[in-house]
């Protein structure tokens, strides 16, 4: 059936033209975009159930949550991550846009070649109720800081686009996403810290230890400490008059914590959690390194812009 191949379409289609659509309504008087936004929206529910269906068939035929390796996590992941948007769509619209899009990009990674889709048995020390508690609980928490970077940088696109024209609109909108960004952050900051600490309790109930400086283990931390900190930057007396762009460029730029706590370590590392190596030796990394300058070209201009518009 290869639903999760139908999937990736319809996010990417409809993702983009909800995209643009709520680009227009924010630039411009696009005064068609509510009307289209509807069967759109209903188009990205029935996507959503397909992959939802997907998910539970692929649960039901392996006996087991469907988050156990790379190749799951990333299809869960993608699912959490559209729900989110459909579910506060009504009072962010931008939200299925920006969810839509990665959940497509999300499931588009997942169907390449290095990562094996093949169900199969667990090994012992996942055969266990935890798998369902702890990685569950870790992957909202990926989610919502999926939707902070996602947010972050659409916002530094708004900023970038302020004219004299336009800045009183598009102001309103980048303080209402930044809100938005920081709501989300909360909450996934939340979710890490609860799945690190679920995962403690695994651990010792594995291994009979709750912390051993696995790299999983301080990545995770390294994570929760980062997106702290980025959350706490408007008590920061030096960056009074910056916090807005700050936050949302640390937003964009905090991600590669989570990617490295995700991904990273079972490339480059090896440790007690190497049971879940992604297969393939890391050949993209140049590619965030260049996705990496690109936002911070962006953030410049968008500095530039939001600096002279003020």
């Amino acid at each position: 059936m290869d639903l999760f191949f139908w999937c990736r379409l319809a996010y990417l289609i409809l993702g983009g033209i909800l995209l643009f659509i709520a680009c227009g309504e924010m630039i411009t008087d696009f005064k068609w975009g509510r009307k289209l936004n509807i069967p759109l929206i209903a188009l990205l529910v029935v996507a959503f159930l397909t992959h939802t269906t997907g998910v539970l068939l692929r649960w039901y035929i392996s006996g087991h949550a469907p988050w156990a390796n790379a190749y799951e996590s990333m299809v869960c992941t993608s699912w959490m991550l559209v729900g989110c948007g459909l579910l506060f769509a009504r009072r962010f619209p931008i939200l299925p846009a920006l969810a839509g899009l990665l959940g497509g990009i999300m499931l588009f990674v997942a169907g390449l070649n290095h990562l094996n889709p093949e169900i199969t048995p667990l090994v012992p020390v996942l055969q266990s109720y935890w798998l369902m508690s702890h990685v569950a609980v870790i992957m909202i928490g990926y989610v919502f800081f999926a939707l902070c970077a996602l947010t972050g940088l659409f916002n530094l696109i708004l900023m970038s686009l302020l004219t004299t024209a336009n800045q009183l609109r598009l102001r309103f909108r980048i303080r209402e996403l930044t809100l938005l960004n920081e709501m989300a952050m909360i909450l996934g900051l939340f979710f890490m810290t609860a799945g690190t600490f679920l995962g403690a309790i695994w651990a010792n109930v594995s291994w009979g230890r709750y912390w051993g400086w696995d790299p999983k283990e301080t990545w995770a931390l390294i994570s929760i400490v980062v997106y702290a900190l980025v959350l706490h930057l408007r008590f920061v007396p030096l960056l009074k008059g910056k916090t807005d762009w700050c936050f949302n460029l640390l937003s964009v730029v905090s991600i590669l914590s989570v990617l490295m706590t995700w991904f990273g370590v079972n490339y480059y590392l090896s440790g007690l959690h190497s049971y879940g190596k992604t297969e393939g030796s890391g050949e993209g990394l140049w590619i965030w390194g260049i996705g990496l300058c690109v936002v911070l070209a962006l953030a410049i201009l968008a500095r530039k812009r939001f600096r002279q518009d003020s």
